[in-house]
């Protein structure tokens, strides 16, 4: 009766607001998919078609936005304010295959900015994922990343003296594989990823080199999932990670006395249950340990609390409540300093008030210590949004946020105000 009441309710609300969407429509209860939230689900009657290629669709589509902000530069003094204009046409390109999956990305990003022209900024990338299934129970998945992106000026790990963004070069690839025994499930992994920085013009003049933070990074590791047939599965996952630095003690110009030997590696144990409670509850809650162990002896090795969550209850179906948490390792632009060890914990609620209108709103609270010289502080954030699909080729999206962070440091406080509206063309 509850649950009925509800929908009266919704139906009630919507008829008030039928004139302000014309023929939009309220709000319908789809089918409930285990895992899947209220922003994530399809939408038939508006999600785009695409073209037939062969085995495949196409996607082309335009993304572009504007957004303002009061602090762009994301400091404590001497506030800047911008606005700004993004165009970032992509495409997609999936396979529809009965049996393995190919699935290929690709954008191209600009930004113009009104009164920080220094802030101008181009980023593009490429992914391409692919599945084999060996059999029924074994397949064999691959990814591979390639992408020239340029750091957050909200980032806590972004080098702060840069006249201009700091642009990097990313590479990633991976393979894992999966077995599936029935009711036991086992996974094994392995990547591999390089990050090049390049030189920083500083604010003034001269050019800050950025050699010492590239880094190659390895992961191997694996997973295994028990299944106790009452929705409920045990999962537990080990990882190892290595961190090779480029600039270490047997590059040119290192100064034993003065720079840091950067060069690490580290491991995670996790252990928990992974939920399906009917298709109201899904998600997994880890609890482990992780472990960093540095080179260099005047950094702090770490050891300590590790854990991993992800839940979302589907509370109607037309409200969705996702919960995350984790604790990881972060890397820095300091050359005094291994990174920060962070605690991250955000719920987001979406909301599908029309069948083609999603509001949602969302908080994030941070707190985060570095390992070795260096500050802490806490870092939060609200916002709210909306996504109006208006047909199968154009839907708008508004959003509006505050950030804050505080720290013992002055250098890392600050406090921004930031909202956009974005328009989405599919061809």
């Amino acid at each position: 009766m509850r649950f009925k009441s509800c929908l009266t309710l919704a139906a009630s609300l919507s008829g008030l607001c039928a004139s302000a969407f014309g023929s939009a429509g309220v709000a319908w209860a789809q089918s409930v998919v285990p895992g899947q939230s209220v922003a994530d689900r399809p939408h038939p009657d508006y999600d785009p078609v695409g073209h037939h290629v062969g085995g495949f669709t196409l996607f082309p589509a335009l993304q572009t936005s504007i957004d303002a902000t009061d602090n762009y530069r994301a400091t404590n003094t001497n506030k800047e304010g911008d606005v700004y204009l993004t165009l970032q046409p992509n495409v997609r390109l999936r396979s529809n295959w009965t049996r393995h999956r190919l699935d290929l990305t690709g954008y191209v990003s600009r930004s113009f900015h009104f009164s920080q022209s220094t802030e101008n900024i181009s980023q593009y990338g490429t992914t391409a994922t692919g599945v084999y299934d060996i059999s029924r129970r074994t397949a064999v998945r691959v990814d591979v990343a390639a992408t020239r992106g340029a750091e957050s000026r909200a980032s806590l790990g972004s080098f702060r003296g840069a006249a201009e963004p700091v642009r990097f070069d990313n590479f990633r690839a991976g393979v894992a594989l999966t077995q599936d025994f029935d009711p036991l499930a086992v996974d094994l992994l392995f990547s591999v990823e390089r990050v090049n920085y390049h030189d920083a013009e500083i604010a003034g003049g001269g050019v800050a080199d950025q050699d010492f933070r590239d880094v190659d990074i390895v992961t191997t590791g694996g997973g295994v999932r028990y299944d106790l047939q009452n929705g409920v599965s045990l999962v537990a996952s080990a990882r190892y990670q290595q961190n090779s630095y480029d600039f270490g003690p047997d590059s040119a110009g290192f100064n034993p006395l003065l720079d840091i030997d950067r060069r690490s590696s580290g491991f995670t144990l996790l252990g928990g249950v992974s939920l399906e409670l009917t298709k109201l509850l899904t998600g997994y809650v880890q609890v482990g340990y992780l472990g960093r162990d540095y080179r260099d002896a005047r950094l702090r090795d770490l050891n300590g609390l590790s854990f991993d969550a992800n839940l979302l209850w589907n509370v109607t179906p037309l409200t969705s409540i996702r919960l995350r948490g984790s604790r990881s390792i972060d890397e820095t632009s300091s050359q005094l300093s291994a990174g920060n060890t962070r605690t991250d914990v955000s719920l987001r609620v979406d909301h599908e008030l029309y069948r083609n209108l999603i509001l949602n709103a969302d908080t994030s609270f941070t707190h985060f210590s570095p390992n070795g010289v260096g500050f802490g502080g806490d870092e939060y954030g609200v916002g709210v949004g909306a996504r109006y699909l208006m047909n199968r080729r154009y839907s708008f999206t508004a959003n509006l946020r505050y950030t804050h962070r505080s720290s013992e440091s002055a250098f890392l406080r600050y406090g921004a105000f930031a909202a956009g509206i974005g328009l989405r063309v599919a061809f």
